[in-house]
């Protein structure tokens, strides 16, 4: 496990955990290279051009019952300030294929609940994505590599959105949970 022992200030915990993001996508890339036999991937966290990018998609009305999803304002609101989150961005070449964004809960020794959660999940929708059909095994991928060098016990979906996509994901390997009292609904991976 390679968290910190001491508590570190913000910049210096948003430091080690932009350390730990890294490992993860280069343990994920080299699995997903050899398995995909794909070229130019890159996996990386969120930047302005990931955002300027994904801002251009045009999305379905599965995310979140709207016709539009503001991955600017929801990652810049919400998870830029969590130094732990869990983030992704998926390129090949110059064309970004997918992105992912959760959080991570804090290591807890009482409770067998600790995890990384992938909250919000999307592939570029063009007719011509490289990864078209694979975004979600590359978020997969690399979640189980965070909360694997983290020490987290778990890859949670808390909120699967429909149950096709449940189905999809228990192909995955995740399943539901009996035993917790959050994200009743969820489906979890153990690490």
């Amino acid at each position: 496990m390679l968290c910190p022992p001491t508590p570190l200030s913000f910049p210096d915990t948003h430091k080690h955990f932009n350390a730990m993001r890294f490992e993860a996508y280069n343990r994920a890339r080299e699995e997903i290279v050899s398995d995909f036999q794909v070229r130019g991937l890159g996996l990386t966290c969120f930047c302005s051009d990931t955002l300027e990018r994904v801002s251009t998609w045009k999305h379905s009305q599965r995310v979140l019952g709207k016709d539009h999803l503001n991955w600017s304002n929801l990652y810049i609101g919400d998870w830029k300030k969590h130094p732990r989150r869990f983030e992704l961005a998926i390129w090949v070449d110059d064309v970004l294929c997918g992105v992912a964004v959760g959080r991570v809960s804090k290591k807890n020794p009482h409770s067998n609940e600790s995890k990384v959660r992938i909250d919000l999940m999307e592939a570029n929708p063009i007719a011509d994505n490289p990864l078209a059909g694979r975004v979600t095994k590359v978020v997969f991928a690399v979640a189980y590599h965070y909360a694997y060098i983290i020490g987290r016990d778990y890859v949670c979906i808390p909120h699967p959105l429909n149950q096709k996509l449940i189905l999809r994901y228990e192909n995955f390997g995740f399943k539901r949970r009996s035993d917790l009292e959050s994200f009743k609904g969820g489906l979890w991976f153990k690490v």
